[in-house]
């Protein structure tokens, strides 16, 4: 199953004033209009059977929001092997301006074993700045795997 993530301040963890979205993790804050800081929600979701998309960053004055990552489901009754990359990273902003990330989304396996020399993510999107948080938006939190 594929599914994608929040967009627009969306979603149970969706960022609030320029704070990037939460998943799993928070979301980043930000400084903005004349330093009171933007605010971001809880993580959340289930830790053992995570099931939900990537809540999206919320705009600031200054820039855009940024989408959470989708949904990745995989059952199986014995092996899943992964030698690829499986991912449901919300997507980091690469343009200029200001703009909050939105959170990891969800890669949920249910199988015997996982074999493979892979790589399994749900990174959180990298804000404009991306090094920490950045002036008016902040990045996106991880997801749940």
């Amino acid at each position: 199953m594929g599914r994608t993530g929040q967009n627009a301040g969306r979603g149970p963890g969706g960022g609030k004033v320029g704070g990037g979205g939460s998943h799993g993790g928070f979301g980043g804050w930000s400084w903005i209009n004349n330093n009171s800081k933007g605010y971001n929600a809880l993580p959340n979701d289930s830790a053992e059977d995570p099931q939900l998309p990537g809540s999206s960053g919320c705009t600031s004055a200054y820039g855009n929001d940024g989408v959470g990552g989708g949904v990745v489901r995989i059952e199986a009754t014995g092996v899943v092997r992964i030698d690829g990359t499986v991912s449901a990273d919300a997507p980091s902003h690469t343009g200029t301006g200001n703009n909050a990330a939105g959170a990891g989304g969800t890669v949920n396996v249910r199988c015997a074993r996982i074999e493979g020399t892979g790589w399994i993510s749900a990174d959180g999107g990298c804000s404009y700045t991306c090094g920490g948080s950045s002036t008016y938006g902040g990045p996106g939190g991880g997801g749940r795997i």
